[in-house]
């Protein structure tokens, strides 16, 4: 491997004229009898017209399910399509609270009915607290709770329409690519909101560029909850996670699409910057994390020949249970007591689930169908990154939801993720040991 430019040192010279350096300037050694890995990038636009659609609001109950006002930035689709040989890979980052199974199927079928069965999804949720209902996009949902969304199979069709399409564009400008990675340990902007103490700082930047052209794709990996705005916001918006992207795109420019993808953020939250709104806290925050994502470029390393592989797990998940204090901290805010909430995550979560795997050459990336705390998410890292020769990332919110993946000494210490944790207090042991399981067989 390689070490890149410092990207750093010569912002001002021009960051495009930096991209390129750090991009191009280093040319790949070595020979490989593995098929060249090709791949494209695609950035729609899933943001529904809340004047033409009553579209409620995912991420707080206590908005009772009433509409969107309207929007203040766009809820986004991004897709980077992998290819190498026969191994085909959609990797989505959707601007939304999580992804319903239903949603991801549909998304399947679409990409089945064009012809692109064998393509693996890999598709992730930002986890934004202010874009459209992902509940209401979970075809088990029958509640008729407004609480946590009702059912609109218009807003699935239209969520599922555009995330295929990204896919399909992203299929159609596939390329021969060189890749590079880069990992910085940040402080001081997320903090654990348990009592327990342990946070994952590092941020990762994935970085795609085809050959003496444009970069292609950025991909950055870093855990904390897009929660900066509230309840009290009725617009459309991504969050904090949007404003990255958004700066990113526009200070590198040359049509680079920037997929952000959360890790294992279920007790994480971020410290809040000064503003004298949400709006401008979510902006500077989202900025600041562009500036740690440039820094990161530093030490990118241009990967040798990678290879590219994909698999799932499939993983059968403890007896439904409620938490005993549910009522007491959850059943007030979903406007549920202990029999309506059972009979709801009976019926609306899943008796099993697969846990998605990606290798990226010196990159792998396991999928986690829910919201896991830091504490498991380094473990798993850190059994995964044993050899020293990969770099691991736990992603949460992948194709799937289950809810929240706790140890169990954290499940019996109660709390809010607690209750909101519906298959008792083994799921965390479970979900980690499984994803050790699927990350070590695309290494093998």
């Amino acid at each position: 491997m390689q070490k890149q430019a410092n990207l750093h040192q010569i912002l001002g010279t021009g960051l495009l004229i930096a991209m390129a350096v750090f991009l191009f300037g280093c040319p790949v050694q070595g020979k490989s009898d593995s098929p060249p890995l090709l791949a494209g990038s695609s950035s729609i636009s899933i943001t529904p017209d809340p004047k033409a659609h009553d579209i409620p609001l995912g991420g707080y109950g206590d908005r009772n399910g009433k509409p969107a006002t309207g929007v203040h930035d766009p809820v986004m689709s991004r897709a980077v399509y992998l290819e190498q040989g026969d191994t085909k890979v959609a990797l989505v980052s959707c601007d939304l609270l999580y992804i319903p199974f239903s949603l991801a199927d549909a998304v399947r079928s679409r990409l089945q009915e064009g012809g692109k069965e064998d393509v693996f999804l890999f598709m992730a949720a930002t986890h934004s607290h202010s874009a459209p209902e992902a509940m209401a996009m979970n075809s088990n949902n029958t509640a008729g709770n407004a609480a946590i969304g009702m059912y609109d199979p218009w807003l699935l069709d239209w969520t599922a329409n555009i995330v295929a399409l990204s896919v399909f564009q992203a299929m159609a400008d596939a390329k021969p690519v060189r890749i590079a990675l880069g990992t910085l340990e940040t402080e001081g902007l997320i903090r654990n909101r348990r009592d327990d103490a342990t946070v994952d700082n590092r941020l990762t930047v994935l970085s795609i560029s085809a050959g003496e052209e444009q970069p292609v794709a950025m991909i950055v990996h870093f855990a904390a909850h897009p929660t900066i705005l509230g309840a009290d916001m009725m617009e459309i918006s991504a969050d904090w996670p949007g404003a990255l992207c958004r700066t990113l795109e526009k200070n590198i420019g040359a049509g680079i699409t920037v997929l952000y993808l959360n890790g294992a953020q279920g007790d994480v939250t971020t410290v809040r910057p000064e503003g004298s709104s949400d709006i401008e806290k979510m902006t500077t925050f989202g900025k600041r994390v562009s500036e740690k994502v440039l820094e990161c470029l530093d030490s990118s390393i241009l990967m040798e020949n990678p290879i590219l592989k994909a698999t799932e797990l499939p993983v059968k998940l403890p007896p439904k249970s409620l938490f005993p204090q549910f009522a007491a901290i959850a059943g007030e805010e979903y406007k549920m007591d202990e029999k309506q909430a059972l009979a709801f995550v009976e019926q609306a979560f899943p008796n099993e689930v697969t846990i998605s795997a990606l290798r990226i050459g010196s990159l792998v990336m396991v999928g986690i169908p829910g919201e896991m705390t830091s504490a498991l998410g380094m473990k798993i890292r850190t059994e995964l990154e044993s050899s020293g020769k990969v770099t691991a990332l736990v992603v949460g919110l992948v194709n799937d939801v289950v809810g929240y993946i706790l140890p169990p000494e954290e499940y019996d210490q109660g709390g809010y993720e607690a209750t909101a944790s519906f298959y008792g207090r083994t799921l965390g042991t479970l979900m980690t040991e499984s994803a050790i399981k699927a990350g070590k067989s695309v290494l093998e």
